[in-house]
């Protein structure tokens, strides 16, 4: 893999505390990696629209849980994909990163 993949992997296997990557759906894990590269590589998409396609995918093409556990996935590693981005408007900026948690790898 690529050094940027490795970067990538890396995030992911740090904000899915409990799970090895190869345990992972590999759909989920997919998606993730297709996001957390959007995150990375391309600043003028915004994190909530990366999130939210992310998620759609999640939805339409892995199990039940996917959408949730992408969401909950990517909401937490914004801190350290985007840093500095000021919290959503009526949003404390210490639970900027938290998001939903849930669901799991199927």
């Amino acid at each position: 893999m690529s050094p940027a993949g490795d970067r990538i992997d890396q995030l992911i296997a740090q904000t899915t505390l409990g799970w090895e990557l190869g345990r992972l759906a590999r759909v989920d894990l997919a998606i993730l990696r297709l996001a957390v590269a959007e995150l990375l590589e391309v600043p003028e998409v915004p994190v909530a629209v990366v999130i939210d396609e992310a998620v759609e995918l999640a939805k339409r093409f892995s199990t039940e849980h996917s959408g949730r556990f992408v969401n909950g996935v990517l909401a937490s590693m914004v801190d350290e994909v985007r840093p500095g981005l000021p919290p959503r408007p009526g949003e404390p900026a210490d639970e900027r990163a938290t998001g939903p948690s849930g669901g799991g790898p199927g």
